[in-house]
């Protein structure tokens, strides 16, 4: 936009806190997210950060949703690799709930919140990403820039969120894979915990139950403010940070601890100050939420427009008359609105020339205000009637000032294009009853036989927190002629569960390039085309209908009723698992061979041989009000409420535990990452299952599931493991959530019944010219072999030798990583050779190293 009389500077300067001086041209693709980002409340705002506003906001007793919104953006860009280019801020967390890297209603809550503002206009990810700068300035934090542009995936992506209990050098390598240095590292986790906590239902190990208020503990004093207490307090010993002290200093999963004294706490120090937390946090979070897929080009830095039309309708009147209405925005951050004297359109006809009838001018009169976080904005309104015979191809705005000045915005010289080829008819134009009709009125030059309506559909997914977006065309009847236009109608019956966003596409014409041609875009209305283009949208929203919430009949069960719990003295005391997409019918498989089953809180399942009725009584039905986070027609309790199910008939045995065929089940065991209770090798799998388990451990004595995802090996139990309550292995498998597969620091422990169980499985395989030297401690910043290094999803020790080209030394790492030297430097220490267990991607007969833990050969001669 051209700024004729005020000095460009002042402008300029307020864009700099975006991290960009780029003054948009509209329309833009970015237009929605950039009406989102900028406009919070007043006049017109859509408010998306109703849910996490004041920052103290949660959606239940003790949960923080800021907090939320920024771990839900870690946790979908975590499992990202820069080196495979799969993953990173996509959007695949919806896929990925039922993870045991993903545990709690966090991310469930968060994308449902979201689902809402998501669009054709504005993808998941990028409204993840959205999630981030507003929950960080939401919560007093700096400015995170955004550029739009990331695409959704269609399915879950790896695997691999940095866990509590994972080794420093293992924290490294995972943040390495998403390009982040050790003090990036560093950084980002400070960043991400200066607001919220950990919850007691989500990590028991770190923050027991019933040892805090509302079974959470926050990590610093100031937990609902973005500021850098979770550094000053971590310095001077105030820290309450239970992933800095507490049982996680016991049990290994101080985290935070082993993180922020990584670098010997260089960068802690460096981010000591406010301004300096700030910046920095800026800076890491950006580059957090930029980790895309390949293929993946984001655009420029949003910044908002200066002035920005809005809510534009074009529409004939009659054959000799169209009507022409809409706002325009402009930003009062630096140029306050009690300066404004005047905001006026001048546009130009069909032809690009002045002859408008009357007059080019358009009055505008005041409509309202809105605001963001740091910007406020203006609205002015404006309705006239144009004659069809000159029409309108595009316009300018003239803002003038009390003191006489006036300033033309011409949007960077291309003029605000207005394309009259297509007009929504809109009192033609409605929903009713589930069916979209459009009226449009087109050119007859462009077509007077042939229209289609093309529909982009937002449908809701079974099981899934997000909806889906599919597409969709419907031919349009031409009708009577008006003047210059056709009038085309056609009509489409929406599914339920089904919202449209409508396009009226024209056949193809030739467009001058220098008119935009992006699609125009609404919300709960129906507007008429604002900008040159072949194809227009709408969007329509339909309430689909009212279904009653029931207990369901689950053969074979009674419904007992609605019992209160308390997590100190459940009311079914065996094993449980908690699922997003929860249903009455998932919980009764979970529990078979249990005599009762239980829902609760929408997303909890519990098991029991009987009802503890010392500490449950029963409650009336109303208190039991959740829906069941996969059926929503089905209660699932409430907080501290559990729905009830008895079997028809009495178990004579209740079941000891897990079973597989030609497997003796040993029991739920203690482990921990210091010692390993079956240590020959380990893999982690989203699809993990006791069969998949075995099949990997074949030839060994010994399986284990731990964690939900997590399958190891061995030909004998460590002696520092200990058989534990079965209870306490409460993870569901990740692979088959009627399964248990460990949890924290707890693994379900098979032993095969076969005699040939004591193989010693996979093997270091002889390489030409080389010997195997042995197993060595590795680490990010000082590499033990520094020459050339290869990262292969299809990685084979015949694969490493050959890349590393007659090197003296190559050594594997990671399962996937290959190193090349000249000879076995940096810290790396000799270890036991049990150490290197991870299995090789590209074959797994042969090993591959393992977290902080190299594989190596040397050289003969």
């Amino acid at each position: 936009m051209r700024l004729l009389s005020i000095p460009g500077a002042l402008w300029t300067f307020s864009l700099l806190q975006y991290g960009a001086t780029a003054v948009p041209t509209w329309p833009a693709a970015s237009d929605e997210l950039e009406e989102l980002m900028f406009l919070t409340s007043g006049y017109r705002s859509r408010g998306f950060p109703t849910a996490i506003t004041p920052c103290s906001k949660g959606a239940g007793t003790g949960r923080v949703a800021a907090a939320e919104w920024l771990r839900t953006a870690f946790h979908d860009v975590a499992p990202g690799s820069i080196f495979t280019g799969i993953g990173g801020l996509d959007a695949s967390l919806i896929y990925e709930l039922s993870s045991a890297e993903n545990i709690g209603p966090a991310f469930n809550t968060t994308l449902q919140t979201y689902s809402s503002f998501f669009s054709s206009k504005s993808s998941m990810a990028d409204i993840i990403a959205l999630g981030v700068y507003t929950s960080v300035r939401g919560c007093g934090g700096p400015v995170v820039p955004i550029k739009p542009g990331r695409i959704d995936a269609s399915e879950s992506g790896p695997s691999g969120v940095p866990l509590p209990q994972n080794s420093f050098g293992t924290f490294q390598n995972q943040f390495a894979r998403i390009g982040f240095n050790t003090s990036e590292m560093i950084a980002v986790t400070a960043c991400g915990h200066t607001i919220g906590g950990t919850h007691a239902s989500n990590f028991p190990e770190i923050v027991p139950l019933n040892t805090a208020p509302n079974d959470v503990i926050d990590f610093d004093t100031t937990n609902v403010t973005f500021d850098n207490k979770v550094i000053t307090e971590y310095f001077d010993g105030t820290t309450k940070n239970p992933m800095i002290r507490g049982p996680s200093a016991s049990n290994g999963r101080n985290s935070d601890f082993r993180v922020f004294n990584g670098d010997r706490n260089t960068t802690m120090t460096s981010m000591q100050t406010p301004a300096a937390f700030a910046s920095t946090c800026g800076t890491v979070l950006q580059k957090m939420i930029e980790v895309v897929p390949s293929g993946v080009t984001l655009g420029d830095v949003l910044v908002p427009y200066q002035v920005k039309p809005t809510a534009l309708s074009l529409y004939l009147l009659t054959a000799s008359n169209m009507s022409f209405s809409g706002e325009i925005r402009v930003r009062t951050t630096t140029l306050a609105a009690s300066q404004i004297a005047s905001v006026q359109l001048v546009y130009k006809d069909t032809t690009g020339g002045s002859s408008c009838g009357s007059s080019c001018m358009i009055s505008t009169a005041y409509k309202g205000t809105g605001s963001g976080f740091d910007d406020t904005f203006t609205y002015y309104g404006f309705s006239t009637a144009i004659p069809t015979s000159s029409s309108i191809s595009s316009f300018n705005v003239v803002v003038t000032l009390v003191g006489g000045t006036s300033t033309t915005y011409d949007n960077n010289g291309a003029g605000f294009a207005i394309d009259d080829s297509i007009l929504i008819q809109k009192s033609q134009s409605c929903s009713n009853a589930g069916t979209v009709t459009i009226t449009a009125a087109v050119r007859s030059s462009v077509s007077r036989t042939s229209a289609n309506l093309a529909l982009a559909l937002k449908t809701l997914r079974s099981g899934l927190p997000a909806p889906g977006l599919s597409s969709t065309s419907v031919s349009m009847t031409p009708g009577a002629t008006m003047g210059s236009w056709t009038i085309f109608s056609g009509s489409y019956s929406l599914t339920a569960g089904q919202n449209a966003t409508t396009n009226v596409p024209l056949p193809a014409r030739n467009i001058p390039s220098s008119e935009p041609s992006t699609v125009a875009s609404a919300t709960a209305e129906i507007p008429s085309p604002r900008v040159r283009s072949q194809e227009k949208q709408i969007a329509i929203y339909k309430n689909t209908g009212f279904v009653q919430t029931i207990n369901p009949n689950i053969t074979g069960f009674n419904y007992l009723g609605c019992y209160t719990d308390r997590q100190d003295n459940r009311t079914l005391g065996g094993t449980s698992t908690s699922n997003s997409s929860l249903t009455v019918e998932f919980c009764a498989t979970f529990c078979t061979g249990k005599q009762f089953f239980g829902v609760e809180y929408g997303s909890e399942c519990y098991c029991g041989p009987s009802l503890n009725t010392a500490a449950a009584t029963l409650r009336p039905g109303s208190e039991c009000s959740m829906s069941c986070g996969g059926n929503s027609t089905e209660y699932c309790g409430s907080g501290n409420r559990m729905n009830v199910y008895n079997r028809t008939t009495i178990l004579s045995d209740e079941e000891s535990g897990p079973s597989l065929a030609d497997y003796t089940y040993q029991g739920c065991y203690s482990d921990s990452t210091a010692s390993r209770s079956l240590s020959s090798k380990a893999t982690q799998s989203n699809s993990l299952t006791y069969a998949s388990c075995a099949s990997f451990c074949a030839g060994y004595s010994f399986f284990g599931v731990e964690y939900g995802s997590e399958c190891y090996c061995g030909n004998s139990l460590s002696t520092a493991s200990s058989k534990v309550v079965e209870s306490d292995c409460s993870f569901a498998c990740s692979g088959d959530a009627s399964k248990i597969c460990g949890a924290g620091s707890r693994m379900n422990v098979f032993k095969t019944s076969s005699s040939t169980g004591s193989s010693t499985g996979p093997a270091n395989p002889v390489i030409s010219g080389y010997n195997y030297t042995g197993c060595y401690t590795d680490s990010v910043g000082t590499r033990t072999l520094n020459g050339s290094y290869l990262f292969d999803n299809a990685l084979t020790i015949q694969k490493c030798a050959t890349f590393c080209n007659g090197a003296a030394f190559f050594g594997a790492e990671y399962g996937g990583e290959c190193y090349c030297g000249a000879q076995i430097g940096g810290n790396g220490a000799k270890v036991v050779d049990s150490d290197c267990g991870f299995l090789c991607s590209g074959n797994s007969t042969q090993y591959c190293g393992a977290g902080d833990r190299l594989t190596v050969y040397g050289k003969l001669g």
